[in-house]
């Protein structure tokens, strides 16, 4: 910390509690020893709202001040005017910041480095520095290749067993697949194969698929230290962009909304019918939580973006803006053209093709003395009191191409399904289909990400069997017949291209030769471009394949699928719906700790226990039968 800037006063109490704010965000989950007993661990959870002065408690029967007790008892002298701090397994213990020694080596989370400019740029510059480009990897696999040659020493360990290794056959096919054009209005459309990145051009007066044109009030709110004038530029671009897009934008109302009033001014925006809160914040200020909650528990759609954005947005940075409000506000940006291959067993815009994409966000693992209180408090073999999140995403909108999902809650015992909840938003979703289209789908093709290698006998025979049950008892007659894949990018494998300078591989690379296993039906497809480092091909498993998609199919279709993300001109690294799942598990799982946070007498709890109520929970935090469950409320 810079103290010229920020200079340590920790006798100005009021000077102070910014201070606290941040140390408490920046430490909780920091494991330190105790310096009277260096064998004992904690882990910081939070810090005190009294000072260590105004600390007492009961010891023997006499109420002793925590100055004395440590004098006395542990003959160590602490300074009054700092706060103490709550360990994480038991919140009434507390200790004095000064007997705490922080342990070195600790891995320290992203969010926390995004705390203030300084620490965003070394966060940044690590990143840098540990990208390792594919030259570089490429030359280091192949020393470990050297190594394990027929003259190494795991060669010649391995042939006692039978088995010889050699180290020169690493080379493997990779094909390349034309990437979709992408069509916009006018029947415009863009060629993302003119350019090496995989991007397509979106500059000029491109006109938006499908523009939005149901907004009639909508709100531009920022905090008193943000004034309007700097706003001004940034809004008119947006409505000029707009314009050109074919959106329909009115005339935004601004006003100020500080965070701690944002409950509130949201109660009234909802009975004053506002549809739409662009909110621009800080960067650092930790206001997107709060307004993520509010727009669920008052239904009004929201965005938010940060000043430091603002000032500097070109083109690029207002289209995304917009790109994500026509998205949110009912519209659809761009559709990809499938390859024609796709036709005949999985045409998308046919609306017989149910595609269906889940993904699960999990709570911080227990530690061992919390596992044990919850198996006291009836919840044995939790991993986590807080609840597993489920995202899905799927097309069960009237028009096929448009993607929306939610989330739901389910006890957190394993990375599994449990389909006792989900089954009844795969009801829901059904139920959207037979009132929205003639007929329902001849096949449900479902992406599943979360589930490694070691997991798919598992999951073929649970998780996966319990949904095609449940699909199948719905509607007496119907009999689809069901895709899954499992994507994995949690995986060691890297391909390069070494035709010339060892490069990485391009958007449309295919690798499904060789290296695949010949148990199961898989192949790595590519459809992003790496910024930095070696390229992560997804790993693509088809351990269900009732329709007998071929590899050029499956491939052609779900290459269309990782360019419908619709917010930027280039495709992410795997399919849009269950990159959208994953969004909306990670958009369920803060939503809850919101309301954990700062409204816990809404979790509803099974009566005269600790226990969850999951079935009240679903009902009350996510999206649900709202009104904005059918757009892309989280674009």
């Amino acid at each position: 910390m810079n103290r010229r800037r920020n200079p340590f006063r920790p006798n100005n109490r009021k000077m102070m509690e910014g201070f606290w704010l941040d140390f408490s965000q920046l430490f909780k989950g920091v494991s330190a020893y105790l310096t009277y007993a260096p064998s004992r661990v904690i882990v910081i959870d939070s810090i005190t709202t009294r000072l260590v002065s105004e600390i007492s408690f009961e010891v023997d029967g006499r109420n002793i001040p925590m100055m004395q007790y440590f004098a006395e008892k542990k003959n160590v002298r602490i300074e009054g005017n700092m706060p103490a701090v709550r360990q994480h397994v038991d919140r009434d213990a507390i200790y004095p910041l000064q007997c705490l020694e922080i342990l070195p080596f600790q891995r320290v989370s992203i969010d926390k480095m995004q705390l203030t400019d300084e620490m965003a740029q070394i966060s940044s510059d690590l990143l840098k520095a540990n990208a390792v480009g594919p030259d570089v990897r490429s030359e280091l696999i192949k020393e470990q290749m050297r190594q394990i040659g027929k003259d190494g020493d795991c060669a010649k360990f391995m042939f006692r067993f039978g088995v010889k290794l050699r180290g020169d056959q690493n080379n493997v096919q990779i094909g390349l697949r034309k990437l979709p054009l992408i069509q916009f209005g006018n029947n415009i459309t863009a060629n993302p194969n003119d350019n090496e990145r995989g991007g397509f051009d979106v500059r000029g007066p491109l006109r938006y698929l499908e523009p939005s044109d149901v907004l009639r009030s909508w709100i531009v709110a920022f905090p008193r230290k943000i004034t309007q004038d700097s706003l001004n530029k940034f809004i008119g671009d947006i409505q000029r962009m707009a314009n050109q897009r074919g959106m329909k934008l009115p005339q935004p109302v601004f006003e100020n909304l500080e965070v701690n009033a944002m409950e509130q001014r949201f109660a009234e925006f909802s009975k004053a019918k506002i549809q739409f809160v662009l909110y621009i914040d800080e960067r650092f200020v930790k206001s997107h939580a709060k307004l993520k909650f509010c727009e669920r528990r008052y239904t009004v759609l929201t965005q938010h973006v940060n000043i430091e954005m603002v000032s500097r947005a070109g083109p690029a940075s207002v289209g995304n803006v917009l790109a994500k409000m026509n998205m949110k506000l009912f519209g659809l940006n761009f559709m990809p053209i499938f390859d024609p291959v796709t036709k005949n067993k999985l045409d998308l815009s046919s609306g017989q093709v149910l595609v269906l994409g889940i993904d699960t966000s999990r709570p911080p693992r227990a530690t061992a003395f919390e596992k044990f209180k919850l198996s006291k408090q009836g919840m044995e073999g939790f991993t986590s009191e807080d609840p597993l999140t489920i995202g899905y995403c799927g097309n069960y909108l009237p028009n096929p191409v448009k993607f929306v999902g939610d989330y739901i809650y389910q006890p957190c015992k394993q990375d599994v399904l449990d389909v006792d909840y989900f089954g009844k938003r795969i009801k829901a979703i059904v139920g959207s289909l037979k009132s929205s289209r003639k007929q329902l789908p001849s096949t449900i093709f479902i992406i599943r990400d979360g589930i490694s290698e070691g997991m798919v006998p598992n999951a073929v025979s649970g998780e996966f069997a319990r949904i095609i049950e449940t699909f199948k008892g719905i509607e007496q007659g119907w009999v689809p017949k069901f895709v899954f894949v499992i994507v994995d990018k949690r995986h060691t494998k890297r391909f390069f291209f070494n035709n010339g300078p060892i490069r990485n591989c391009k958007p449309g690379s295919v690798i499904d030769k060789k290296c695949v296993r010949v148990d199961l039906h898989e192949f790595f497809l590519q459809a992003h471009h790496p910024l930095k480092g070696t390229a992560k091909i997804p790993q693509y498993m088809i351990p269900i394949n009732e329709i007998k998609a071929n590899n050029d199919e499956l491939q052609a279709f779900i290459l269309g699928l990782c360019n419908m993300w619709q917010i930027v001109n280039m495709p992410p690294a795997l399919p849009s719906p269950v990159l959208q799942a994953k969004e909306l598990a990670k958009r369920g799982s803060n939503n809850y700790m919101e309301m954990k946070r700062n409204a816990p007498q809404y979790i509803p709890r099974v009566a005269g226990e600790r226990i969850i109520d999951f079935a009240m929970l679903n009902e009350r935090v996510p999206y649900g039968t709202t009104g904005l469950a059918k757009t892309r409320f989280n674009a």
